[in-house]
C-alpha cells in the first residue's frame, strides 16, 4: 500500500484543506465533505436537486472541460442523511487543475435547470433520497445551496503527487483572485410534504462511533453480520426467513462519526414482527460467535483496508461499500478529518486485531438492541 504523508492545513478562511501527499500515480484527487446543518432538515428535496446539479459544471469549469480531465468520468456528488459528499479524480491537469475545480464547486456552480430528476433505482436510495410533491424551483435549488455552503463545515482534501502546502497556496489565490460569492441567505423554503421513496426497505441503526471510541469492533460486527454468503443476515433473513432479496450490515456516514446499520430490502412489505423475530435469531447467532468467526472478520477487514478484498465494512453513498482505491481512499480522508481524525486504515487494521471476542459480540449486541425503521411502497 502506498504510504501517504498527511497534512491538515487551514487556508486564512473558508473550508479547512487537508493533504495527502504521495506519488501513487500521476493524477489528482479531490474530496469534499460538507455537514448539512440541522435546520436544513426540511429542505432536504432542494438540497439533493443542487447536488444532482452540481456535476455539470461550474463558472470555472464546464462539464466538457471536467470530462477532459478526467476521461469522461465528471464529477460525484451526492447526500447522505446530514452530509453532502463531492468527489473527482483528475488523470491529467495538475493540482491547480483539482483545486480549482473543487473550489468552483463549491463557491461558482452554475446550478443550471434541466429536466426533473427521477426516482433513483439505486438499493441505497431511501437512506439518502426524499420525494416531495412539487419539484424545487430554480430559486429554492440556489438558496438551498447556498446556505449550506454559508452555514456547514466544509472539508476538503487533494491527493496526489504535489508539494506540501500547495493546495492551500493555490486555493488562497483563488480566493483573492475569485472572491467567494456565497452571500447571507435566509433558511430556505421548506419541502412539501417530503416522503421516502416507494419501495419496502428496514433498517436498524446502532449508536453513532466516534473515531476515538470502538470504530474497528462495529466494523468487525458488521461483517460478521451482513458481508458475503456465510454472514448471519444472509443465512438467516433470506435464506431460512426469505424476508429480503438483499441485505447487508456497514457503517455509515454521520458528522459525529460512524453509524452501525443493518439494511434490508424485499419485493413486498416487511412485517415489524418478522423483524423481530430476525432480531431475537440475529442475537442468538451473535452469542455463538467463536475465534473461528472472529478471525475470519478479521481477515476480511484486512483484505478491504490493505489489498483488494471485496467485502466493505461501510458505506459512504449511494455507489456502496468502499475499497482500497485512490478515490474511496479521499472520501474517507474527507469523513474522517470532518470528525477530527485522519484515516488510517493501518492502524484500523492492527486494532482490529487485538480485538477480543467478547468485545465484538458486546458491540454486535448494542447495536441489536435498537428499534427496527420500516417504510413501504404502498404506506
Amino acid at each position: 500500500m502506498i504510504s501517504f504523508a498527511i497534512l491538515s492545513l487551514v487556508a486564512s478562511k473558508g473550508p479547512q484543506i487537508h493533504e495527502l501527499l504521495g506519488s501513487e500515480g500521476s493524477g489528482f484527487q479531490f474530496a469534499a465533505v460538507i455537514a448539512i446543518p440541522p435546520e436544513m432538515d426540511d429542505v432536504c428535496c432542494a438540497l439533493q436537486e443542487a447536488v444532482r446539479l452540481l456535476p455539470d459544471g461550474t463558472a470555472l469549469h464546464r462539464r466538457r472541460a471536467i470530462a477532459d480531465l478526467n476521461n469522461g468520468r465528471g464529477v460525484q456528488a451526492w447526500t447522505t442523511s446530514d452530509q453532502v459528499i463531492i468527489r473527482a479524480s483528475l488523470d491529467s491537469g495538475s493540482i491547480t487543475d483539482a483545486v480549482t475545480l473543487a473550489y468552483g464547486l463549491i463557491y461558482r456552480p452554475l446550478l443550471e435547470p434541466r429536466e426533473e430528476a427521477e426516482f433513483s433505482s439505486g438499493w441505497y436510495t431511501p437512506l439518502w433520497q426524499r420525494l416531495s410533491r412539487r419539484q424545487p424551483s430554480e430559486s429554492e435549488t440556489r438558496d438551498a445551496w447556498r446556505y449550506l455552503v454559508r452555514n456547514g463545515k466544509i472539508h476538503v482534501v487533494f491527493g496526489g503527487p504535489f508539494a506540501a502546502g500547495q493546495s492551500v497556496s493555490v486555493w488562497q489565490g483563488l480566493m483573492d483572485a475569485e472572491p467567494m460569492t456565497i452571500r447571507p441567505a435566509d433558511r430556505p423554503r421548506p419541502d412539501g410534504f417530503p416522503r421516502f421513496p416507494a419501495v419496502n426497505a428496514a433498517w436498524l441503526d446502532g449508536g453513532v462511533v466516534a473515531p476515538s471510541d470502538s470504530v474497528p469492533a462495529a466494523m468487525v460486527s458488521a461483517l460478521l453480520l451482513g458481508q458475503g454468503k456465510s454472514s448471519v443476515l444472509y443465512r438467516v433473513a433470506r435464506e431460512e426467513m426469505g424476508l429480503s432479496y438483499r441485505q447487508e450490515a456497514f457503517l455509515w456516514p454521520r458528522p459525529a462519526g460512524w453509524q452501525p446499520r443493518i439494511y434490508l430490502t424485499s419485493a413486498d412489505p416487511i412485517p415489524v414482527a418478522k423483524l423481530e423475530q430476525l432480531k431475537e435469531r440475529m442475537l442468538a447467532e451473535v452469542s455463538g460467535w467463536n475465534a473461528s468467526d472472529l478471525n475470519r472478520a478479521q481477515q476480511m477487514l484486512t483484505e478491504n483496508l490493505l489489498r483488494n478484498g471485496v467485502w466493505s465494512p461501510w458505506v459512504i453513498g449511494p455507489a456502496g461499500g468502499t475499497y482500497n482505491t485512490a478515490e474511496d481512499r479521499i472520501v474517507l480522508e474527507a469523513l474522517s478529518q470532518s470528525n477530527g481524525a485522519a484515516y488510517d486504515a493501518n492502524s484500523l487494521v492492527t486494532r482490529a486485531e487485538s480485538l477480543t471476542l467478547e468485545t465484538v459480540q458486546a458491540a454486535a449486541k448494542s447495536w441489536l438492541g435498537h428499534d427496527w425503521q420500516v417504510i413501504t411502497a404502498n404506506p
